[in-house]
C-alpha cells in the first residue's frame, strides 16, 4: 500500500497535486499572515524613526530596536509602504519572502544537484519543486520557514543574502559576494561567523572583503 502511495506521489499526477497543495498553502497562509503585525510592526516603527530624522535607538520604544543601524535604513521603504495601509507593506513583504524562498531553493538545487529548480510537475527543465529531493527538506524545515511568515520576520532575507554571497564568492565574484554576505551580517550579526570560516578555508581575500563590507554597512 505504502509503495503504491509513494509511487503515485512521485508520479506526474501526484506531483501536480503536491504543487497545488503548496500553492494553496501559500495563498491561504498569506491571507492569514497579512492580518498579523508580528515583528513587522517593529520594522515599520524603526523605519518611521529613521525617515523622520529621530534617533533610531533613543526614540524607539524600550527594547524594540536591537538591530544594527543598517537594518533601520532597510526599514524605511517598509514604513513608506505602510503609510497608506499596513496591509500593503505586509502583502509586498510576504510576496518578497516567497520569491526569496524560491530563489534559495533554486540555489540549493544548483549547489546540491547541479540543476535548476522547476515549478512544473514534470521537472523536464530541472528538478520539480514537488520532487522528493525538494519537498521533503522543505517539509522538515517547515517549522522555521512558516515561523518566519507567521511573524513576518526577516530571516529568509538574511538567509538569501548569506547563501547568495557564499555562492557568488565560490563562483569567483568575490566583491559582489562579500557585499551580499556583509549586508546579511549588517542586518543581523549571525552571518559574521562566516568571516572566520572563510579565513579557516584560507580564502583570505573573501574573508577580508566580507569583514570590510560588514564594517562599512554596520557603521552608524
Amino acid at each position: 500500500m505504502w509503495a503504491a502511495v509513494a509511487a503515485w506521489l512521485t508520479g506526474a499526477a501526484g506531483r501536480r497535486w503536491i504543487l497545488r497543495a503548496l500553492l494553496a498553502y501559500a495563498v491561504i497562509g498569506c491571507v492569514v499572515w497579512i492580518q498579523r503585525p508580528g515583528d513587522f510592526a517593529g520594522y515599520v516603527i524603526v523605519g518611521d524613526l529613521a525617515r523622520s530624522g529621530a534617533h533610531i535607538y533613543r526614540d524607539a520604544p524600550p527594547g524594540l530596536n536591537t538591530w544594527p543601524p543598517f537594518f533601520s535604513l532597510l526599514c524605511v521603504p517598509l514604513a513608506v509602504l505602510a503609510t497608506p495601509t499596513p496591509y500593503l507593506a505586509r502583502g509586498l513583504w510576504l510576496l518578497l519572502n516567497i520569491g526569496l524562498l524560491l530563489l534559495v531553493l533554486h540555489l540549493i538545487c544548483r549547489l546540491v544537484y547541479g540543476r535548476a529548480l522547476s515549478l512544473r510537475a514534470s521537472g523536464s527543465t530541472g528538478i520539480s519543486l514537488a520532487a522528493p529531493e525538494m519537498v521533503v527538506p522543505l517539509l522538515i524545515t517547515d517549522r522555521y520557514v512558516s515561523g518566519n511568515f507567521d511573524h513576518l520576520q526577516i530571516n529568509i532575507v538574511i538567509f538569501t543574502l548569506a547563501l547568495a554571497g557564499l555562492h557568488l564568492q565560490a563562483k569567483g565574484s568575490e566583491l559582489t559576494g562579500s557585499i551580499a554576505l556583509g549586508a546579511a551580517a549588517a542586518i543581523k550579526v549571525m552571518p559574521v561567523v562566516f568571516i572566520p570560516y572563510l579565513a579557516y578555508r584560507r580564502r583570505y581575500k573573501a574573508a577580508a572583503l566580507t569583514a570590510v563590507a560588514t564594517a562599512a554597512l554596520s557603521h552608524e
